[in-house]
């Protein structure tokens, strides 16, 4: 019997609630396995955003990219929209990541595929932790106010996280036969972070500016940002528009992810 079958049989809450408990569980599994076989383990967590962000920052500062006339350190600026894209691209990458390390789990032992996204979905959760752990370290080291919209900040980082999941849940069923998407990530990590304004200042003219403002990852990376220093810029609309935009993208998405998970598994099998 199919998960689809299974689904249909069972109480909404209860299924939701076998999804949930799935979802953590492998989770659990992948996260201990993935730390256990490093020298300085858990440590990871912390050292991986710094040692991608500090080269970053530095060159960013040689080279001026930010606004010398901002209330806002650079080093804050550009470390913080680092962190709200980690946060966003997490959400993207996760759901294949975890999708290809249960590709044999989900060929020997049938399981409702939504725990793969739940199971995701934890691991950027605890990514958050830490990315807003290291996050009040460097706003309290350069002595940056933060504002009492900081609320907003907070309450918008679960929308960076479904943001991301309307992109990665295109990506999961794929990787199960064919793993082209996931050798081009880091490329495309790097066109969509140079694409927004998140380690440089907006260019009012030429190509940037109008790549920028088409551009939703603007919206969702900078609202936040200024919500969090009080210098918001009347990007409110912009990013309500592009929450709209990953909402019909996670709906669509959705509708994908059921029909393309029975084609991928009976490519597997």
């Amino acid at each position: 019997m199919n998960c689809a079958v299974k689904k249909a049989n069972r109480p909404f809450g209860h299924y939701a609630n076998s999804v949930v408990r799935i979802g953590w569980l492998l989770f659990l599994r992948d996260f201990m396995y993935r730390y256990r076989q490093t020298f300085l383990g858990y440590f990871w967590a912390f050292i991986k955003p710094l040692l991608m962000g500090v080269p970053i920052i530095l060159v960013g500062r040689q080279f001026d990219l930010g606004d010398n006339n901002a209330e806002v350190p650079y080093e804050v600026y550009s470390f913080i929209g680092l962190i709200f894209y980690n946060i966003f691209w997490d959400s993207v990458i996760f759901p294949q990541w975890i999708m290809r390390r249960t590709r044999k789990v989900i060929q020997n032992a049938p399981f409702p595929h939504e725990a793969v996204l739940v199971s995701s979905i934890f691991y950027v959760l605890f990514n958050t932790v830490v990315y807003l752990f290291l996050m009040t370290i460097v706003i309290v080291l350069f002595k940056t106010p933060v504002a009492l919209s900081v609320f907003f900040t907070l309450m918008s980082i679960p929308l960076m996280m479904l943001a991301g999941i309307s992109i990665g849940i295109y990506f999961a069923p794929t990787v199960l036969v064919y793993l082209d998407v996931r050798y081009s990530l880091s490329f495309i990590s790097n066109i969509l972070m140079w694409s927004a304004p998140i380690v440089y200042k907006q260019p009012e003219t030429g190509l940037l500016s109008n790549i920028n403002r088409w551009n939703p990852i603007t919206y969702l990376i900078s609202l936040p940002r200024d919500l969090l220093f009080g210098t918001q810029n009347g990007h409110i609309m912009f990013f309500v528009i592009s929450l709209l935009f990953f909402f019909v993208l996670l709906a669509v998405g959705l509708n994908y992810f059921y029909r393309a998970m029975s084609i991928a598994i009976d490519q597997i099998i």
